[in-house]
């Protein structure tokens, strides 16, 4: 039987303490999350972005963008610079379209989906082919104002990359004097977090096709991109309708905290991002050495094994209702993770297969050298055995 779980959380960001101020995504009782997600912050130095393609013909100039106030221009949009790890080369496909035009020539602006932290989500049909999307509207004077501007130009150049059925697909950006538009797929069953909520928990079939699609999507990120998601969640994952078992209908979204990796190479990440009911043990250590040494050197590195600590997390909590290390005091949070007690609680887990268990055990690991990688995670026999040939051929 099911059990009635504690009330759901949700984001936020606040000053907390944990021996010295930090700041972090917290989940709060049933405040609702902007649809556009908050933008982690990032060190001053950054890789010099190289200049894109800025649309799909050959032919087209790079995008330039104008800073609101400044004389200094941005060409943004194309692939950095790294080793990617080898597995399957992303299949070609279409590029990000750049469009520098009004919004009215290629959209027809429809209802208010929600709101985010710089500007609105809309529903626009395309007037060339007819469909409908989700218009992510950022107001570039208010990103550019909050000091967010470089990083959402760094979370279109890396979110444009990755092509997968279980990631949101970033169609076009529409870019108007004032404006950002981010045309994406429309997800009308909303966030993975509120199909949740509506039933508590889920079987270990739905359970078990979910974590299959989420984790085919961190292997495309992982292994044919050499991405880091950074703040896999409930939150960030939409679902095209609510048949989230169907294929196709979990969508990772939001790649505001993602990094880039080179495969191989020692971990190295080193801002402090994401949301703390997901950290890994490592990234608990960063937030602390980040905050005891006060800059970005002083910090602890972490690496892409965190995505796989938060994918074991998301399972837990589909079969749970609440993540494994949950504590409504943030001091207390950290330090359950830190502490690694894994339980798995018969009110939620006697139901629940040997193997699946196994799988969360071993995504749980402390040590993230130990810890399953994502190639060990689709190989594990519970995900291996998913029966929806769609699902399986996008593994």
């Amino acid at each position: 039987s099911k059990i009635s779980p504690a009330p759901r959380r949700e984001i936020f960001s606040k000053p907390v303490k944990f021996g010295v101020v930090f700041a972090v995504k917290k989940k709060s009782a049933r405040r609702r999350k902007p649809l556009m997600g908050a933008l982690c912050s990032r060190p001053d130095a950054e890789p010099e972005r190289p200049a894109p393609a800025a649309s799909r013909t050959a032919d087209a100039p790079p995008v330039t963008l104008q800073k609101p106030g400044s004389s200094s221009s941005q060409t943004v949009g194309a692939s950095s610079s790294f080793s990617s790890p080898s597995r399957a080369p992303a299949a070609p496909v279409a590029p990000t379209v750049w469009t520098k035009a009004a919004l009215s020539t290629r959209y027809t602006p429809m209802e208010k989906l929600g709101a985010g932290a710089f500007g609105v989500v809309m529903r626009v049909i395309s007037k060339e082919a007819g469909r409908e999307f989700a218009d992510k509207v950022m107001k570039r004077a208010e990103a550019e104002a909050a000091g967010k501007l470089d990083r959402l130009l760094r979370e279109i150049e890396i979110w444009q990359k990755p092509t997968h059925p279980n990631i949101l697909r970033l169609i076009e950006v529409v870019e108007t004097a004032d404006e950002l538009h981010l045309i994406t797929e429309i997800c009308r069953g909303g966030e993975l977090f509120d199909q949740l909520d509506a039933v508590d928990t889920f079987s270990e079939h739905e359970c078990r096709l979910v974590v299959a699609q989420i984790a085919g999507a961190v292997a495309h990120l992982h292994l044919a991109h050499g991405i880091a998601h950074c703040d896999i969640k409930p939150q960030n994952i939409l679902c095209r309708s609510s048949k989230v078992t169907d294929a196709g209908c979990i969508k990772l979204s939001d790649f505001g905290a993602a990094q880039l990796f080179a495969a191989g190479a020692a971990d190295a990440f080193v801002e402090t991002c994401g949301t703390l009911e997901y950290y890994a043990p490592e990234l608990c250590e960063n937030l602390i050495s980040r905050q005891r040494g006060g800059d970005v050197s002083a910090a602890t590195p972490y690496g892409p094994a965190v995505d796989l600590w938060a994918l074991g997390c998301v399972a837990y909590e589909l079969l749970c209702g609440e993540p494994p290390f949950w504590s409504k005091d943030d001091s207390e949070q950290v330090r359950l993770i830190l502490a690694h007690d894994l339980a798995f609680p018969d009110e939620c887990f006697a139901a629940v297969s040997a193997p699946a268990k196994e799988l969360i055990r071993l995504l749980l690991v402390a040590e993230p050298a130990r810890r399953l990688a994502i190639d060990g995670a689709l190989a594990h026999g519970w995900l291996a055995s998913v029966d929806d040939p769609q699902i399986s051929a996008a593994l």
